[in-house]
Order: C-alpha cells, then sequence, then structure tokens
C-alpha cells in the first residue's frame, strides 16, 4: 500500500496465473495442490514471496516432518525457529542500518538461495534471515522472520524494482487504468498537495 501498488487478495482456490508477483505470508498450511500450482506459476519467470512458517503443515493441518514442501522452492532449510514476543533486543542489518526483530523467528541455512539479510546475534552469525532464490526462472524470497516495518518496506521495494512493478510513494491511492495513472485522496485534509476526497489524472 505504502508503496502504490495495486493488489487483489485471493482465495487459494482462485487462479493466479495472470499475476506478475504473489505474496504469501505466513501461510502454514500448504497443500500438495496449491505447491504444483506455485510450481506452474513458478515456470512463467515471475516473482514469489514467502513469510516466515510457511509450508510447516499439511491438508490435515498437520506438523510436516522432516523436509518442508517449500524448502526447494525457497532453495533454503528452516534448521530452528524462535518465538520472540513483542519486543526483543535482536536486530538484524541491512544496507549498513539494523532494525530490531520481534513476534517470530526462522533460522535458515541457505542451500541454492542467497542470503539478503544475516542473523548477527551470538551462535546465529552464519545463518540467514531473508533470502532469494533462482527457481524455475522466478524469483523466490523467504521472510525468515517478522521484520521492523522501514526494513520490510525496503526489501519490498527493491524486490518490486527486480520484478519490474512500478512503485510510487504516496499516502494517496494510485490506480492505473487504460494507460492512465489516477492518484486519490480519500481522506479529509491535504495530502501531499492533494485536497480532501480528490483525484487526479497523472498521464
Amino acid at each position: 500500500y505504502e508503496l502504490g501498488v495495486n493488489v487483489d487478495v485471493l482465495s487459494i482456490d482462485k487462479d493466479f496465473s495472470q499475476y506478475d508477483m504473489l505474496v504469501i505470508p505466513n501461510m502454514q498450511l500448504v497443500t500438495v495442490d496449491f505447491y504444483n500450482r506455485l510450481l506452474e506459476f513458478s515456470k512463467q519467470g515471475k516473482t514469489i514471496v514467502f513469510g516466515y512458517r510457511s509450508g510447516i503443515r499439511n491438508k490435515n493441518n498437520n506438523m510436516r516432518l522432516g523436509k518442508n514442501i517449500l524448502e526447494d522452492m525457497i532453495g533454503a532449510t528452516v534448521e530452528q525457529y524462535e518465538a520472540l514476543g513483542n519486543a526483543t533486543d535482536l536486530s538484524v542489518t541491512y544496507n549498513k542500518l539494523d532494525y530490531s526483530l520481534s513476534v517470530w523467528r526462522d533460522i535458515l541455512r541457505v542451500g541454492s538461495a542467497t542470503e539478503i539479510v544475516a542473523y548477527n546475534d551470538y551462535g546465529f552469525e552464519d545463518k540467514s534471515c531473508v533470502t532469494k532464490n533462482v527457481f524455475n526462472n522466478s524469483q523466490i524470497y523467504y521472510f525468515g522472520a517478522s521484520l521492523d516495518h522501514q526494513l520490510s518496506k525496503s526489501i519490498f521495494k527493491s524486490i518490486l524494482d527486480n520484478a519490474e512493478i512500478l512503485t510510487y510513494e504516496s499516502m494517496n491511492e494510485r490506480i492505473a487504468l487504460s494507460g492512465a495513472v489516477f492518484e486519490i485522496n480519500h481522506t479529509f485534509k491535504d495530502v501531499n498537495g492533494f485536497n480532501p476526497i480528490s483525484y487526479a489524472r497523472q498521464s
């Protein structure tokens, strides 16, 4: 929303083949059927982003013992996990800035994936927090922790840029229709030079 990207929220039984990017946050229950549909999507050279705890349960809502169904796709193995609570003294570093962690983290060991964000606390210096894998010509990202808001936004900006999906940082809604772009202020105050309850055609 803050990057000006219009999204559709879909049930997993809907067709998503026409989209350029899928964001699948914290989807613990991943069936074999859904995974096979993700495989087909990945063959189109698109982008998938998973959140932590994804794929740990089967269709009967039972924990998978052994290999996670998503392991080959994400190119990493969850070796451990840790519940963090709402506030911790743990942090990660991205572009030379430190960001706090909270809620949860998966401790990732990369295989074919590359590391985007590493853990830096004692004992986990060689483990990863956020990874990127190339799988079936698609870019597959895995967010192994609940990240600071600004860190998450920065990484998503990079992901969207790599996917050649236009971003637009504004507090107003931005909609592209029939070759034109409209910016809409839904609030009752001026936002970024737009009057309350107004819109403007940008191109």
